[in-house]
């Protein structure tokens, strides 16, 4: 039974814990970042998950291929035909234990996109099971904080217990995870993020209060001035009328420059880094579009170009891995049924999944 053998284990090992740190067991680029800022004392610009999902723009992405790519249920194909195959692999369709397919493979997506990897385990057929010996009966993800890969023979260790090949699955994603790819982006969009929250609360630009006074003889000290400060700042946070003393001089450094190349045109543009590093159309995100991209696009090109270019590049890895041998008998292939999405009209529910 292996990793099926406790229900318990089972109920730890494929919940989803939000506050846990996400981040691929075999980036060795990781690693060297680690190394390299111990030896030269630089801090490590690292980032969680939950970090990550602050930005909206990567919250969105991740809902768009997640949400949409986990909607649709894995199928059984003849690869010789294209036939839809429904009676051979319910475990793609269906589970025994409280993890439901849909919930199976968001998360995985989820995995893929924040940490490049993901890993699943199996429940086969013994020699006197009905079916064919080694036939997988069940699945479920596991939960990235309990596994990561032997650095020696890259097997999968499982809550410090090397799993065996018949026991996982382990899935490649199509690229890095954010959280190694993007770790910058992140972060400067949280700064940004910082920077617009604080400016939203104080709207008005950094001011100084200078003496004009050349001899000295009315500049305050520093209790004074410590105090007229915070007088000032008092009532321009509140929107009041301030007054300025005999001989200060109020100056507005960086006043004269717009906040909109930051706030509103650096915004989007993070949002048109996001969607390059997920290979998703940037007007999905819908970060602000000029006037004439607005005037040629369409629902419908956006739902193709979503279709064509995007999911497929991150539903491939998944439906390459499920399709070899030790998954699925020879002879065929595991693909989403994506019939719903390519019709002109969406429907109004997912296609049928037994849970």
């Amino acid at each position: 039974m292996g990793l099926f053998s406790d229900m318990r284990h089972i109920l730890e090992w494929s919940r989803v814990d939000l506050t846990t740190p996400v981040s691929s067991p075999l980036s060795s680029s990781h690693l060297a970042q680690i190394a390299f800022s111990d030896l030269a004392g630089i801090p490590l610009n690292t980032v969680t998950r939950t970090e990550a999902m602050q930005v909206p723009a990567i919250a969105k992405g991740r809902a768009l291929i997640a949400g949409l790519l986990a909607r649709h249920p894995l199928r059984v194909y003849n690869t010789l035909d294209g036939a839809m195959l429904l009676e051979e692999s319910p475990w793609l369709t269906a589970t025994n234990t409280p993890q439901s397919p849909r919930q199976r493979n968001l998360w995985t997506y989820d995995d893929l996109i924040f940490g490049g990897l993901s890993c699943w385990a199996t429940n086969r057929a013994g020699a006197r099971a009905a079916v064919e010996e080694g036939t997988i009966l069940d699945s479920y993800r596991i939960a990235p904080m309990y596994w990561n890969l032997d650095p020696d023979s890259l097997g999968v260790i499982v809550d410090g217990k090397t799993a065996s090949a018949e026991e996982v699955i382990l899935i490649e994603g199509p690229q890095e995870g954010l959280l190694d790819l993007a770790a910058e982006t992140i972060q400067a969009a949280i700064d940004m993020t910082r920077a617009w929250a604080n400016r939203v609360k104080t709207p008005i630009p950094l001011q100084v209060l200078t003496p004009t006074d050349i001899t000295g003889d009315l500049d305050p000290d520093g209790e004074e001035a410590r105090a007229m400060i915070a007088a000032w700042e008092t009532r321009r946070q509140s929107g009041g009328t301030g007054y300025l003393p005999y001989g200060i001089k109020l100056e507005t450094p960086g006043a004269a420059s717009s906040d909109a190349e930051l706030y509103i045109q650096g915004r989007n543009a993070l949002r048109l880094d996001v969607a390059n590093l997920l290979n998703l159309p940037a007007a999905l995100l819908e970060g602000s579009m000029s006037t004439a991209s607005l005037t040629y696009s369409t629902g419908v090109d956006k739902r193709n170009d979503l279709t064509d270019l995007s999911l497929g590049y991150w539903a491939d890895p998944l439906e390459a891995r499920l399709s070899q041998d030790d998954v699925v008998p020879a002879g065929r292939n595991v693909a989403h049924d994506l019939t719903d999405l390519a019709t002109t009209t969406q429907p109004t529910r997912s296609p049928n999944q037994e849970d």
